[in-house]
């Protein structure tokens, strides 16, 4: 019945998912020491904070990072009111988008003896990511503000964002 509606929802366009993978494969693939970090896991859970700044923004808190100003509408909104740890468990959605990428030549894997499989861009990838776009802009603040946790384990973010969402209900 609703499944011809008129309209995209932009959490399940395949198209904007996949440029929102790469932008933060391409971004934040790196310490700053130039250390390759983004596994499949942490890429996970920076594809979750991108797409849930009102968690980011309590996360960055949390760490003692610089946060930024939330917009009414990332903070008063359906998605910022309900619990959304499903979401951070989707793995098999973004293998697959990660399958895209690696077939197109945006990516790479490159194997790391401490993490294991990690992803980097191509050279390729450079030429879809300069834009003008008021939305994905503001996702590149987003990533600008997850490059300051590049450096703390996995396992501390993905406590904190679980410790954050189970104080919501």
């Amino acid at each position: 019945m609703y499944k011809n509606l008129p309209f995209v929802i932009p959490e399940n366009d395949w198209e904007l998912n996949l440029l929102l993978v790469l932008l933060v494969i391409y971004h934040l693939h790196t310490t700053s020491r130039g250390k390759n970090i983004i596994d499949i896991e942490r890429l996970n859970i920076y594809i979750y904070l991108v797409k849930n700044p009102h968690i980011l923004h309590k996360v960055l808190i949390r760490l003692s990072k610089n946060n930024f100003l939330l917009k009414s509408y990332e903070v008063l909104s359906f998605k910022a009111d309900r619990n959304d740890s499903e979401t951070l468990c989707r793995n098999k959605i973004l293998k697959y988008y990660i399958q895209i990428l690696l077939a197109n030549s945006f990516i790479k894997v490159k194997y790391d003896e401490k993490i294991g499989f990690v992803f980097i861009p191509t050279n390729k990838a450079e030429n879809y990511i300069n834009f003008e776009d008021k939305y994905l802009n503001r996702v590149i603040i987003f990533i600008e503000k997850i490059e300051q946790i590049n450096s703390i384990p996995v396992s501390k973010i993905n406590l904190t964002i679980r410790n954050i969402l189970s104080e919501r209900f």
